[in-house]
């Protein structure tokens, strides 16, 4: 079994709070969290194969990737950032 180190996947690089349609790319982030309203994203870029660039996550959702760019229509998203290997 591989070992897995936590702080990589607990939020430890920081994250950001974004609630504005803006296009943003400062990334990569591993995981958004619709923490207080939905998110309704109007493109997204990852490495999900097929995932839609358009789609809503739910408040109280989480969508975990490697996500390089991202713009929301409406809602808000907590994005965590990939850690810096």
């Amino acid at each position: 079994m591989a070992n897995i180190n936590l702080n990589n996947v607990a939020g430890y690089a920081g994250g950001i709070y974004v609630a504005d349609t803006n296009s943003h790319t400062d990334g990569p982030w591993f995981c958004f969290k619709a923490q207080y309203a939905d998110a309704v994203f109007s493109s997204l870029a990852s490495n999900i194969d097929s995932h839609p660039s358009s789609f809503t996550l739910s408040t109280g959702d989480t969508l975990f990737g490697n996500f390089t760019q991202f713009t929301l229509s409406s809602g808000s998203v907590i994005a965590y950032k990939r850690p810096q290997s």
